[in-house]
């Protein structure tokens, strides 16, 4: 709705009272109720009254999402979906603030979140198709919609495990979101009737053909790859997906088929190939109860559908799922006849259509139509079965087989066989051939799953044709074949030779007995030589070492099970890190390291005290003083290796992915620079919040918080748009919230944006791959989009903290100027939200650095574009102009708050300026344009009446002549400021200036051709300007005569009032419209009338010349003056067609008045216009009109034109 300026600022007042109410209660406990009573009636009157205001509200109402409180959180959910719909553009802060809340520990908030978000996409789109969006908009909007559709999307495509540890419901609305996504992005189908709800409202047929970023054809893809995730999810082996999430994915593939007929095929081949093959893990409550949905579906369908083919499909899966032909034929009655009907099929559809069996073998391979892979591979096995099945080969497999069907009946066999019920031979050979196909498939048996393959083959093969033949790897045996079979090997081969030495020690060597009186043996006799294994040993080789025990760990992680049920948990880790840390063998480090990465889940303890263990050999705490490590070994390395190794592994499994890297981090004694660098990984390759959120908490938690921040600092320079705003939002919320990083913070930004002072091209690192630009230096030079990227950190600075405009002043200066270009477009958005009545705005302003006057101007301009400067703003710029810079353009933005001397004072320099400026003079100044505000909010000091007024005073010596016109132009061009009683008004005031501007004559011409009833006025006008012999000017003169001869034939009688010397030269001139018109105009007045006149002036009508006829003498004539007769109405019905007679006859002063003042009466009394002056006063005689004794002269029809007038001269006409 539209307000008047009182309104505006009532609703801006009550909003304002409202939201301060709500945030005094904040810091109330048990208040929450109260407070979000006001928030939401604060929010209905935006949304209902003002939509201006959504954007000076809109940080203050989604602050509530990081409320602790369910229900503002929900709140602000609702704020944004509302808002949303209003306004689109609000769609990126409203998509970063469903990120966090897609997370949220509340279910009640995710799931609100997901319902917030498939709205919005409903919402959205519709906008994007609307024939008004600009293209620019719709594609902001669409890249919006696709980073939503991602993140909603992304858990589906990883396999289904991070989807699988989902809360239900949240599961549940992602089923729905799909569904409405697809249903906006495939084509609507002419025989559905289209509903009023909001899915249905939208499909690809609304797509524009004008939009560039995206196309009809590539939305209907992706909606049928949308379509195969949903189908997917039917699928899902985790038992976390239960029968419920299965049901709520067939009602969505169910409703799908309904409105979108050309997806039924595909629905129904998926759902007959679950109903055959559904997972053990749904019980057979769960199994029954899916059935019976597929029953009701599926009836539903029969009754409303009229493809034929499709009927007789469902009819069959029917009778599969225990209906009889009975129970069918009362569901539609007339099957037979819709059995014979053929749904049409558009271009725009690809069904996935049955093969037909008819039994026919001489079908080819291009009968076969599939919707996927697995449609083609049960349409070939069915194929192929149905042409080798045969009642005799059932039997005889029956009675193959009778003796290996065990005596009870499994349950699972139980929950999913169907019975077939009473059938025909074909009917059955048929049902029997699809279960047996699908079967197959599902086994990967078969012709189709060969033939697949096949394909599968040939598409592998051509890849590696356009790799241009890559290395063949494929005889390179696997790491772990290796690690699995080394140690059985090597004990394999320790036993065999244990057993062949003791083989040969029990035949060479025999037992000898020795009595007791029997003498020892000198040899035998003990000495006092010390015993030493190193004397009678053999040194190992390092690489049998190594290889033995490398076979010892492999032995303990193979039985790694049995030690952990027999509670030795914490010997075995410790067993296995001192094999680790104290081995210095790499094959054995990578061997325990991935043992651990293998199940992080239960294994991350077991990190955690490596790691420590390498920390504390590092610092030289070992425990075992025994131990000594080669003095080549470079300890703190290895601590950075195996520190970096597992905060990699950590990073690439995403269920683990976040809680044990912030744990990692927050938890190591020391974080190297090789883990700090890898958080540029994580960010661009991983998680992109997570890796953000880490680094707020580091910089939080652990000391020497300056080198975690950096990351974040380098991340604001990458290529990567999405990671680059993350970056930024990162950066200035910690330089809000950590006083002892702002320094840092500042220094990085101020360093980024003074990149620009090279004028030739970036520095080199500015290209290195941690920024996404991994490229040739040469190739590269300063592009708008790399100056951007270096001035967005500080430009988001600058948003939050207003003292950094000095420093962007002094920068600005030295910068080359297509960098200042990009300045100026990169400010818009912080100065906005900074404000004109921010101090350091209003210092800065009053003294800028030198030579940062246009970002001084641009920075007024930005801050009184959409609202009227306020009096301290005026009072700085004032300020700045009389003291240090008298120029000009300053004051264009305060010029309604200037005093009218003041403006009228500066005109003449303000018309000198471009035109564009110029322009933009005037729609302050008459409050038209994107100024239309500025008038409703405070009025001008000056009036449209006396801008023009004062243009005409303006002496040629401050503006030439050429300036002056155009810019009476450019005020003229506003017709609605210039009403016709305003320009009568001007006229009159112009008149009796002396001297007469020169512009008079172009304005009365300009006047008449927007307001054509004015004639009778301007005739008045043009009386006057006799009487000041305005031949005598001939810059006026030029004009007057162009004025006649545009309104003939009611200037007629004004031509007769010129003097005898001056008509001659203008009927010579033009002798066509004026002398002849001239003559039959006098040719019509009576005796008397034509004896009034001038004897010369007749004679140059009559004969065109100034010479008395023979025996004429010459009188002294009656000296005109005219009379200013009344303005017409505005009405125009006063007439035209009575002939004009000059009738010169004395009439007193008040008798003047009074005629004039009842011609006013006549022409409308009730009309709103202001009447100009009832008489002249200097006036003695008038001219009116009067029926002529002689014939009626009909007066020319008055042209009409809306074009503006061009300069004097021949093209006036």
């Amino acid at each position: 709705m539209t307000l008047s300026g009182r309104e505006a600022v009532e609703v801006a007042t009550r909003v304002g009272q409202l939201m301060r109410e709500a945030n005094a209660l904040q810091s109330v406990p048990g208040r929450e109720d109260a407070r979000l009573q006001l928030l939401r009636a604060a929010k209905d009157i935006i949304l209902e009254k003002n939509l201006d205001l959504i954007d000076n509200f809109w940080k203050e109402m989604t602050d509530t999402s990081k409320e602790k409180s369910t229900s503002l959180v929900v709140f602000c959910l609702d704020w944004m979906r509302e808002a949303c719909a209003v306004e689109p553009t609000y769609l990126k802060p409203t998509r970063l603030i469903l990120f966090d809340l897609l997370e949220h520990q509340s279910a009640i908030v995710q799931k609100q979140s997901l319902m917030t978000t498939l709205l919005l996409y409903q919402d959205a789109y519709r906008y994007i198709t609307l024939p008004s969006t600009k293209e620019k908009d719709a594609e902001v909007v669409w890249t919006e919609l696709a980073e939503i559709k991602k993140l909603v999307i992304s858990p589906l495509e990883i396999g289904g495990f991070e989807f699988a540890g989902m809360h239900l419901a949240k599961r549940l609305l992602t089923y729905k979101f799909i569904e409405s996504v697809i249903m906006c992005q495939s084509p609507r189908d002419p025989s559905v009737p289209t509903r009023n709800d909001n899915e249905d409202r939208s499909s690809s047929l609304d797509m524009p053909t004008r939009l560039q970023f995206t196309s009809k054809e590539k939305v209907e893809a992706e909606g049928i790859k949308l379509l195969q995730i949903l189908e997917d999810c039917l699928m899902l082996p985790q038992p976390e997906i239960t029968y419920i999430d299965r049901e709520s994915i067939c009602g969505c593939l169910f409703h799908l088929a309904r409105r979108r007929p050309q997806f039924l095929p595909r629905v129904i081949q998926r759902i007959e190939f679950l109903n055959t093959n559904i997972p053990r893990s749904i019980n057979k409550v769960g199994t029954e109860s899916l059935r019976k949905y597929f029953r009701a579906s599926l009836i539903n369908i029969l009754r409303r559908s009229d493809d034929g083919d499709m009927l007789a499909r469902i009819a069959d899966f029917l009778a599969t799922l225990g209906l009889t032909p009975l129970e069918i034929n009362r569901i539609r009655p007339k099957l037979q006849e819709a059995l014979k009907q053929k749904r049409p099929t558009t271009e725009s559809e690809l069904p996935a259509k049955r093969l037909k069996m008819e039994g026919s073998s001489e079908s080819t391979s291009s009968d076969l139509v599939g919707t996927d892979l697995q449609a083609l591979a049960m349409d070939l096995n069915m194929k192929a079965l149905m042409s080798k099945i045969t009642p005799q080969k059932v039997l005889k497999l029956l009675r193959s087989n009778l003796t290996k069907v065990p005596t009870k009946m499994p349950a699972y066999f139980t929950s999913v066989y169907i019975p077939m019920g009473r059938k025909s031979d074909e009917e059955m050979v048929q049902l029997l051939a699809r279960r047996m196909a699908e079967q197959m498939v599902a086994a990967s048996v078969g012709p189709g799953p060969a033939e697949i393959a096949r394909r599968k083959a040939e598409e592998q093969s051509l890849a590696n044709l356009m790799k241009n033949s890559q290395p063949d790897d494929s005889d390179a045996q696997p790491i772990s074949s290796v690690l699995t079979r080394g140690p059985s090997l090597t004990a394999q081969q320790h036993k065999e030779t244990m057993e062949d030495d003791g083989e040969a020690s029990d035949e060479e060597e025999k037992p000898h007995v020795i009595s007791d009186t029997q003498e020892t043996p000198e040899v035998f006799k003990a000495t006092d030589k010390a015993f030493h294994v190193n004397e009678i040993t053999e040194p190992i080789l390092n690489d049998d070492r190594g290889n033995a025990i490398l076979s010892i760990v492999n032995e303990l992680i193979s039985n790694d099970g049995n030690v952990l049920n027999a509670s030795g948990e914490y010997l075995y880790h410790k067993c296995l890190i001192r094999f680790a840390v104290k081995v210095g063998i790499d094959a054995l480090r990578d061997r325990i390291m991935k043992y651990i990465l293998e199940d992080i889940g239960t294994r991350a303890e077991l990190a955690f005290r490596w790691i420590y263990e390498e920390y504390a050999l590092a610092r030289q705490l070992k425990r075992d003083p025994d131990f000594h490590l080669a003095p080549e070994a470079d300890e703190l390395q290895r601590y950075d290796d195996c520190l970096a190794k597992f905060i990699r592994g950590f990073i690439d499994h995403a269920e683990y992915r976040e809680g044990l890297v912030s744990a990692l981090y927050l938890e190591v004694p020391l974080v190297t620079e090789g883990a700090i660098s890898l958080l540029h990984y994580y960010c661009a390759e991983r998680s992109l919040h997570g890796a953000m959120r880490l680094i707020q908490k580091l910089v939080t938690a652990r000391p020497n918080s300056v080198q975690y921040i950096t990351p974040a600092l380098e991340m604001t320079l990458h290529q990567r748009k999405d990671l680059q705003t993350q970056a930024v939002q990162t950066c200035v919320k910690i330089y809000g919230s950590i006083p002892e990083l702002r320094e840092t913070i500042k220094d990085y930004a101020v360093e980024s944006i003074k990149l620009l002072n090279d004028p030739v091209k970036p520095p080199a690192w500015f290209f290195s791959d941690k920024f996404g630009r991994g490229a040739q230096l040469e190739d590269y030079a300063w592009t708008e989009e790399y100056q951007k990227l270096c001035t967005t950190l500080f430009t988001g600075l600058l948003s939050e903290d207003p003292t950094f405009l000095p420093t962007l002043g002094e920068i600005y200066v030295k910068h080359p100027s297509d960098v200042k270009k990009t300045i100026f477009k990169v400010i818009e958005q912080p100065m906005k939200t900074i404000g004109m009545n921010a101090p350091e705005v209003l210092l800065f302003v009053r003294n800028p650095p030198p030579g940062s006057e246009s970002l001084v101007l641009r920075i007024i301009h930005l801050l009184t574009e959409t609202h009227p400067a306020t009096p301290e703003l005026i009072s700085s710029i004032q300020s700045l102009y009389t003291e240090r810079i008298p120029d000009v353009r300053f004051l264009i933005p305060i010029l309604n708050g200037l005093p009218k001397k003041d403006i009228l004072a500066a005109l003449p320099k303000l018309i000198k300026l471009n035109p564009a400026l110029v322009q933009e003079v005037f729609h302050r100044l008459l409050g038209t344009g994107k100024h239309k505000h500025d008038a409703v909010q405070r009025k001008p000091s000056v009036t449209p009446a006396e801008v023009l007024i004062e243009l005409h005073r303006i002496d040629l010596t401050k503006a030439d002549a050429q300036t002056l016109m155009k810019a009476t132009g450019l005020c003229l061009a506003e017709k609605d400021m210039y009403p016709q009683d305003i320009m009568v008004f001007i006229l009159k005031t112009l008149i009796d200036m002396e001297p007469l501007p020169f512009l008079l004559m172009r304005t009365i011409l300009q006047t008449l051709t927007m307001y054509p009833q004015t004639r009778s006025f301007v005739m008045n006008i043009l009386q006057r300007l006799i009487s000041k012999e305005v031949w005598n000017i001939p810059v006026l003169w030029d004009g007057f005569v162009k004025c006649c001869e545009k309104t003939v034939p009611q200037s007629f009688p004004v031509l007769l009032m010129i003097p005898a010397e001056k008509l001659l030269p203008i009927l010579e001139k033009n002798p066509v419209q004026l002398k002849t018109g001239l003559k039959q105009h006098v040719a019509t007045m009576n005796v008397r009338q034509r004896g009034l006149m001038n004897p010369r002036t007749l004679s140059v009508v009559e004969y065109g010349t100034l010479q008395l006829p023979d025996g004429a003498e010459e009188r002294n004539p009656v000296e005109l003056a005219a009379v200013i007769n009344p303005l017409p109405s505005m009405n125009g019905q006063r007439g035209n067609n009575n002939t004009i007679v000059l009738k010169i006859e004395e009439t007193p002063e008040e008798e003047a008045a009074s005629t004039l003042s009842d011609q006013a009466e006549e022409n409308g009394a009730d009309s709103n216009h202001e009447a100009p002056d009832s008489a002249d006063e200097e006036a003695t005689m008038f001219i009116k009109m009067e029926d002529s004794d002689d014939d009626e002269t009909p007066s020319s029809p008055v042209q009409t034109s809306s074009s503006p007038v061009p300069p004097l001269g021949d093209s006036a006409e």
